[in-house]
């Protein structure tokens, strides 16, 4: 399981393990591909994150980043999350709109978000209440 990370008032959810070295400055790993970014620190008893994962559509050239969520609460919670999607440097090269997820009581939702930068080659989830 994924461990939460604090940062700077936001909540990391780290998607890959920590190398040897451990976790850098602001709770990300070194190697990471992928994360997701809670920007509501209540959430963070209530969501797991289960699996990330980012491919290149081989139909359509898109970059498809999807991220799994768990709600480990029993009730519903609202949220709405968006895609930061990276170059190799890591800066930002486009951010999708923000879409509505709505998990069931101890249920599961992806969110998934397509770019066609050719550039993207991983992505940051942010979450939030909506």
């Amino acid at each position: 399981m994924p461990a939460l990370l604090a940062a700077g008032g936001w909540v990391l959810l780290g998607a890959c393990a920590a190398p040897p070295e451990g976790p850098r400055p602001g709770g990300v790993m070194a190697g990471d591909t992928h994360t997701a970014v809670l920007l509501d620190e209540a959430l963070a008893p209530m969501l797991q994150l289960q699996a990330q994962q980012g491919y290149r559509d081989a139909e359509t050239g898109a970059f498809i980043a999807q991220t799994l969520l768990l709600n480990r609460s029993m009730e519903m919670v609202d949220l709405e999350c968006r895609t930061l999607f990276k170059n190799d440097a890591g800066a930002t090269v486009e951010a999708s709109a923000w879409k509505p997820v709505l998990l069931t009581p101890a249920g599961k939702a992806i969110a998934m978000a397509p770019s066609l930068r050719p550039d993207a080659t991983r992505f940051i989830t942010q979450i939030r209440r909506r």
